[in-house]
């Protein structure tokens, strides 16, 4: 359909578009006092505009784990998440990493699923339990006190 054969609606809507997109003695147009913000045009598609705005120039910035140090590493069993400590073996890219973790095993993880720990070998193993005696009783332990819990119920 050419402008010719359009209705006078259509011509009429297509010259208050043009007029509104118009900047005007201020340097700005009717559209853009109205709505703070410029209007698209057939115009802005063949040669679009480059500039950018304050958040298209802040990028996130990708984190750099480095080989040796230690992580903790999402570890998934049976559903579950759990967490297991490591230690960066190889960078596969800018993303993926090998850990050996501290169990022997290794294992191959995207930067997403590590985080940087603290916490070194030593700690880990200084914090089990080191001693395999029996727990001490108090003195008021009566082992004729605890009879009744395993006799069969009659």
């Amino acid at each position: 359909m050419t402008s010719k054969n359009l209705p006078i609606h259509l011509k009429v809507q297509r010259i208050l578009f043009r007029y509104r997109a118009t900047p005007l003695a201020n340097g700005k147009s009717p559209a853009e006092m109205y709505l703070n913000r410029k209007i698209r045009i057939k115009l802005d598609a063949m040669f679009p505009h480059y500039e950018m705005t304050s958040e298209q120039k802040i990028k996130p910035r990708t984190r750099i784990i480095q080989m040796g140090e230690r992580v903790r590493t999402k570890f998934f069993v049976n559903n579950k998440l759990s967490w297991k400590l490591g230690v960066v073996t190889q960078k596969l890219g800018h993303l993926h990493y090998i850990v050996k973790l501290d169990e022997g095993k290794e294992v191959k993880r995207h930067i997403n699923q590590m985080q940087k720990s603290a916490i070194q070998k030593e700690e880990v193993i200084s914090n089990a339990p080191t001693s395999t005696s029996k727990p001490s009783f108090s003195e008021d332990y009566n082992p004729d006190y605890y009879q009744f819990i395993n006799r069969p119920i009659r």
